[in-house]
Parts: C-alpha cells; sequence; structure tokens
C-alpha cells in the first residue's frame, strides 16, 4: 500500500518505469488471472465433495486444513500486520499518532469483536433451534403411539414374571431351611444369600429392587443351600435389558453446536479474507508501473490459491445444506481481488498513497484484517485441529505430517512477502 516500498530499485528507476498503458493492460489481465487462481483454490475444496475424481483422502484434507491454517497465520502475521504498521507510523502523520501503537490495539480489538461475534452468533442459533426441536418432538409423538403402548404391554408381563418368580423364592426359603443340614457338603458355588431382586417399570425406565423378609435372609444366611444360587441366577437374567432409554438425552445440541460453529467461522473467515484480498487489489489496481505490476501479479496468484483453498476446505468442513450458499461464499471470494483492482483502475488518477487519508483507511483496514485472521488461524483452526481426541490415537507420523503441513503454508506465505 505505500508504493514506493511496492517499486523496485531507486526513484529513478520508478520514473523510467512508469508506462500508464502498459500498466493498464496487465491491470486487466491481473483481473481474470486473480478470478481463475481464486476460484480455483476456493472451489478445488467444494468440487471434491460433489466430483469422486477430486475427492481427497480423510488424511490429505486434514493435511490441507493445516497447511491452510498456516496461510491464514502468515497473511495475518507476516503481510497485514506489518503493512499497517507501516501506513500508521508513516511520516506524512501527526507524530503524536505514531507514537501510539494504534495497530495493536485495533487488530487486538479485532480479534476480541470476532470472538464476541462467534459467542453471539452461536447464542442465537442456539435459541433458534430449540423451538424447531420441540415442535419435532410433539410431532414424532403421535406416530409413536402404537409402538409405546406394545412396549408397555410387554414390560407389564416382564414385571407380572417377576413377581412371580419373587414368590417362587420366598417358597423355596421356606424349605430351604429344613434341608440344609443334610445339603451342607454340596455345591460351594452358591453361598451368597438372595437379598433382592430387580423389578423393571414402565413408568420412569429404572428398577425396583424388592428385597425379601428380614426372615427369609437370616435363614438363607444360615443355610446356605444350593436352591440360592438357583434362585438368584432365575432372577438376575430378568433385571437386566431395560436400560435401553438412558442417556438418549445427553449431547443432544452437541452435533448441531458443531456445525454451527463451523458455518459462523467460515462467514467470519470470509470477511476477513476479503477485506485483505479488496485491499491487495486496490494496491495492484493504482500502480501505474510496469516493473511492479509484473512481480505481485505472480505473487497474487499463488496468494489468493492458497487463501482460497484455505477459505474452501473452512466451508466444504461446514457442510452447508444448500450448495448455492457454499458456492456462494466461494464466488464472493474469488470477486474481490478482481473487485479492489477495477476500483485501484477507477481511483487511479486521483489517488495519493501518502495522503492521511488513504493512510488513515489503509492502516486501520489492515490491522482490523490482522486481527481477525490471527484470531481465527490460532483459535478456530489450529487449536481445534491439533486438540481432537482421535489425533491421539493416530501414529507419530499422522501428527508429524499435519505441523509440516502447517509450516509449510505459512513458510510459503511468508516467502511470498518479499514480492508482495
Amino acid at each position: 500500500f505505500i508504493q514506493q516500498r511496492k517499486m523496485s530499485g531507486d526513484h529513478e528507476d520508478d520514473e523510467t518505469c512508469i508506462d500508464e498503458e502498459a500498466a493498464l493492460t496487465l491491470r486487466i489481465i491481473a483481473i481474470f488471472v486473480l478470478l481463475v487462481a481464486s476460484a480455483l483454490g476456493s472451489f478445488l475444496p467444494l468440487l471434491g465433495l460433489r466430483i469422486k475424481a477430486l475427492r481427497l483422502h480423510n488424511d490429505v484434507f486434514v493435511f490441507g486444513k493445516t497447511f491452510g491454517a498456516g496461510v491464514i497465520l502468515a497473511t495475518g502475521f507476516v503481510h497485514m500486520f506489518p503493512e499497517a504498521n507501516e501506513a500508521l507510523t508513516s511520516e506524512h502523520l501527526p507524530e503524536w499518532f505514531t507514537k501510539f501503537p494504534f495497530v495493536g490495539v485495533i487488530a487486538m480489538g479485532a480479534a476480541m469483536f470476532t470472538q464476541l461475534v462467534e459467542f453471539v452468533s452461536t447464542r442465537y442459533y442456539q435459541m433458534l433451534l430449540k423451538p424447531q426441536k420441540t415442535n419435532s418432538s410433539t410431532q414424532k409423538a403421535p406416530h409413536n403411539a402404537s409402538a409405546t403402548s406394545s412396549e408397555a404391554a410387554e414390560e407389564n408381563k416382564e414385571v407380572g414374571a417377576a413377581k412371580q418368580e419373587l414368590d417362587y423364592v420366598h417358597a423355596i426359603h421356606a424349605h430351604g431351611h429344613s434341608r440344609s443340614l443334610h445339603l451342607a457338603g454340596d455345591s460351594h458355588a452358591a453361598r451368597q444369600p438372595v437379598t433382592s431382586i430387580e423389578l423393571p417399570l414402565k413408568s420412569d425406565n429404572v428398577h425396583e429392587t424388592v428385597s425379601p423378609s428380614p426372615r427369609h435372609t437370616e435363614t438363607d444366611s444360615a443355610s446356605h443351600t444350593p436352591s440360592h444360587g438357583h434362585s438368584h441366577g432365575h432372577s438376575h437374567g430378568h433385571s437386566h435389558g431395560h436400560g435401553h432409554s438412558h442417556g438418549h438425552g445427553h449431547g443432544m445440541f452437541s452435533a448441531e453446536d458443531a456445525s454451527m460453529q463451523k458455518k459462523i467461522l467460515s462467514h467470519v473467515l470470509e470477511l476477513g479474507i476479503a477485506m485483505h484480498s479488496v485491499l491487495i487489489g486496490v494496491t495492484l489496481g493504482v500502480s501505474m508501473s510496469p516493473c511492479t505490476i509484473r512481480p505481485l501479479l505472480i505473487a497474487l496468484v499463488f496468494h489468493q490459491f492458497f487463501e482460497g483453498f484455505a477459505l474452501g476446505a473452512s466451508v466444504a468442513e461446514a457442510g452447508f445444506k444448500r450448495l448455492s450458499h457454499s458456492w456462494g461464499l466461494a464466488s464472493f471470494f474469488a470477486l474481490t481481488t478482481p473487485v479492489g483492482i477495477c476500483i485501484g483502475i477507477g481511483i487511479a488518477s486521483s489517488y495519493e498513497a501518502d495522503s492521511a487519508t488513504a493512510l488513515y483507511t489503509q492502516g486501520t483496514l489492515q490491522a482490523i484484517s490482522a486481527g481477525i485472521l490471527i484470531y481465527m488461524a490460532l483459535v478456530d483452526l489450529i487449536a481445534v485441529e491439533y486438540t481432537k481426541p482421535e489425533l491421539l490415537q493416530k501414529a507419530n507420523t499422522f501428527p508429524f505430517m499435519m505441523y509440516v503441513s502447517l509450516f509449510l503454508g505459512a513458510g510459503l506465505m511468508t516467502l511470498l512477502a518479499m514480492w508482495t
């Protein structure tokens, strides 16, 4: 954004390289070239969901996401933050303004505001989902009425059978004491007394425990007859299998919350990347030097492709129900840099890179974008991918490759800063 920094060589070389007609031709070519590069990067992960030949393996897709996270992190730290600092500390601004670290304050505020937006959006969508869940459960109730009544009748039969069995246990215990002396040398496996029997209740899906009277318990402990093992084994079989309805309500919103947060993440990520893409488009569009445009265009081709892939992977993982929604996000990103170039061409004649208005505007927008992308790269992308429980179950090679792809993405994006 500070054009003097963009120019190759000193001021004399810059003046000899100024060619408005050649620069206009290169800028028009750049519109279509960057449109294709941005679209290719952002649509590739989305096409993989539809076209089997382009579908990436799950592990490769994970490596692509960590590579994109590194790209976004380097974009915030290496590209946007230094450029914002250079603009807001320019000698063309008041001295009192340049002495205060406004770039850090703006970036910090943008990161905190991004977290606030994610929190408020998540709470808002949760409130919208609650009435829908209530209505869906109410609609399902009539369809399950017949099944519920049949289950109730079946469980009532089990309750009756269990009570009859309990009476049988009491009868066995009544005769067991008189025969205990003759059967003392029999089996030693069933020496534990029968103290309770569990009955399933339909009302609240819990087990009712019915204990024999103290008289029977004392008789059992004294006699140690084999009939105890028989009755205990008999009753034990009827006291299981009624816990099928426990725990169905746990984690009801967890999967939906995760999907919702991914959708919010993709929108906020789009906002941060789009602001940056428009600004770099304006930078290229206002340039009148072919010596500046050529290397900048080559660097921006890779820059936009990597950023587009990171965004496309985030949108693909969000799993939007409507295809038009996910493709709309990818298309919007693909248009941002070309739109920025068109804006730059339109204002090139009156644009002054060193004016206070341009410096304030560019520095503030760059600092905001830096805060958003740094927060999202560290919190929503890197922290999420590297703290998943299933990662601990993978072999050591897999997390190692994840870190290789992360550093590779950040390293390549850092290298591009030499030309952008």
